[in-house]
């Protein structure tokens, strides 16, 4: 078991972070590069779907490797009000057969990912350490070296401590006592909650400055870039950690109560971006993002070439579209009847039980092309109504969360309206699991701000269209919209409508380049509306 509290920071404040845990430990920093491996189960292993990580310590000489298995959150009466996540955890030793291991037991790999930073070991009534690191993603199988970052600018921070049943109530109050002194740089805070949370040094700096709470010095900090914390729990010998000054960040006591933290070269750690420029509209494409639908796609239309008979030259058999030229289609042309056009001009004019010979008009051709994928949409539907399909994570519950703050809400798809309706209404009404706040279909779908899809706007994506027509219809400016896209191509159809954009990829979209995001998520299982505004602030003040 153990009990955790998470947060984010701003990689310019790292530093400043690292020289306080340096005070409150009193010990080194130890450096961090993991290789992490996330695998999940095979359906011989049964219903539920199992997880479990690989963790390869890349700072020892010989590759140690761990594996780690997180169980869910401690639950019954009481366990909400509780400030730190108490889950259960296993840790074990294994060699570095482990993989070979359990793909024979029937798990496949999900995703891997390179961790690089620093971590703080310590005791303080318990055994707590703090881990500061970047998440980089491989862009190809087990390419450490290859790596690049998620979440350029920002690095996950996480403070863990072991526990047991019988003395979790002590470790969670330490581990929440020690979390006050990291208060000014960030705000730490139980997985999954959001509420009142400062994500970043930035908007601690200007929440210090404001009335709300605790001691307040506005006249320093309007001279110098000082920020000042009185912990309510600060013990009388506290102060004398704080006489550490490596470089150009030393801290220094006030007195007793008060710890300053200042830097030779003053400026000011306040976020100031003008509200007329901040996050009014959250915009979703639909494939990729609300749903992994590509594989779907990818199935009725072999299923409609099967049914049509469709025979490209010299082949007898019906086309089929395996999964890796499908990839790389989907990730060329957008939109369905621009795939086939496209194929059928490069591969050759089909013959079918629509047409016995090629079709040569251009009559002809745009009739075989309507009829092929009016027949595919109809499949599709079939498909998504068996009830076997499933949102991505986290998309519902960042929806209602963009609802419940005032934010204008999207989905803006290249796919024909009558397949995006479908999916919306069959899937934005289901209920997040675990969650305690749900809206049903009706709800959610007449919730939204602006619906639009393919049929809408003469051209598709990657041109920008779409999305201006969105935000003409929202009444917003473009650069307060942020777009979720999954592929380049609705990256570059957002950008050059002058919207931001963050990637929340798929399997087949993994290795694109998304240089132009402002941040890049596997999915949006762990990001939170207060992610995005700050994500969509600090691009408009850079800018």
């Amino acid at each position: 078991m153990e009990c955790v509290v998470q947060g984010i920071i701003e990689t310019q404040y790292v530093e400043a972070l690292e020289i306080l845990l340096q005070g409150l430990c009193g010990v080194n920093r130890e450096r961090l590069r993991v290789h992490e491996i996330c695998l999940k189960s095979g359906p011989n292993l049964g219903f539920v779907t199992s997880e479990v990580r690989l963790l390869c310590d890349l700072e020892q000489s010989e590759p140690a490797w761990t594996v780690k298995h997180v169980g869910g959150a401690m639950r019954g009466a009481g366990a909400e009000q509780i400030s730190v996540l108490v889950r259960s955890m296993v840790e074990s030793k294994a060699s570095k057969n482990v993989l070979r291991l359990f793909y024979s037991l029937g798990y496949k790999l999900d995703h891997e990912l390179l961790r690089v930073g620093f971590t703080f070991h310590f005791e303080r009534a318990a055994q707590i350490t703090v881990t500061v690191s970047s998440v980089n993603k491989m862009l190809k199988l087990h390419a450490t070296d290859e790596a690049v970052p998620v979440t350029p600018g920002i690095q996950m921070v996480e403070v863990t401590a072991p526990a047991t049943s019988e003395n979790y109530n002590e470790v969670v109050a330490s581990v929440s006592s020690f979390c006050e002194y990291l208060a000014p740089l960030l705000h730490l805070s139980k997985p999954g909650v959001s509420t009142g949370v400062v994500p970043t040094a930035a908007a601690a700096a200007a929440s210090l400055m404001s009335d709300g709470g605790g001691t307040t010095f506005k006249s320093a900090m309007a001279s110098h870039s000082t920020l000042f914390i009185s912990p309510q729990n600060l013990s009388s010998n506290f102060s004398s950690l704080f006489y550490y000054s490596p470089r150009s960040l030393t801290f220094r006591t006030k007195r007793s109560s008060s710890l300053s933290l200042t830097t030779t070269k003053p400026r000011r750690l306040s976020l100031s971006v003008s509200a007329s420029h901040s996050l009014q509209a959250l915009i979703f494409d639909c494939d990729g993002v609300i749903l992994e639908s590509e594989h779907l796609h990818r199935e009725a239309y072999n299923d409609a070439f099967a049914h049509f008979n469709v025979r490209c030259p010299p082949s007898s058999q019906p086309l089929n579209w395996d999964l890796q030229f499908y990839d790389v289609l989907q990730n060329l042309i957008g939109g369905g009847k621009p795939k086939m056009r496209w194929y059928f001009k490069e591969h050759g004019w089909p013959a079918s039980t629509i047409f016995e010979t090629p079709p040569e008009s251009d009559e002809e051709r745009a009739k075989l092309i309507d009829t092929l994928q009016d027949w595919k949409t109809e499949r599709y539907k079939e498909i998504i109504k068996s009830g076997t399909v499933e949102p991505r994570p986290g998309v519902l519950r960042l929806m209602d969360e963009a609802k419940a703050a005032g934010k204008m809400l999207a989905v803006c798809s290249a796919a024909t309206k009558s397949s995006v309706v479908l999916c919306l209404e069959n899937l934005i009404g289901m209920v997040i699991s675990g969650g305690d706040s749900y809206l049903n279909c009706e709800e959610r779908f007449k919730g939204l701000d602006c619906f639009l899809a393919g049929d809408d706007v003469k051209e598709k994506k990657p041109d920008p269209l779409i999305y201006l027509t969105a935000a003409k219809r929202l009444g917003v400016s473009e650069k307060n919209c942020l777009v979720v896209e999954d592929s380049v191509i609705g990256l570059q159809a957002a950008t050059k409508a002058g919207m931001s954009c963050v990637i929340t990829y798929t399997s087949s979209t993994a290795d694109q380049d998304f240089k132009d995001s402002i941040a890049i998520y596997p999915d949006l299982s762990n990001v939170r509306l207060s992610d995005l505004e700050l994500l969509l602030q600090n691009k408009v003040a850079a800018s």
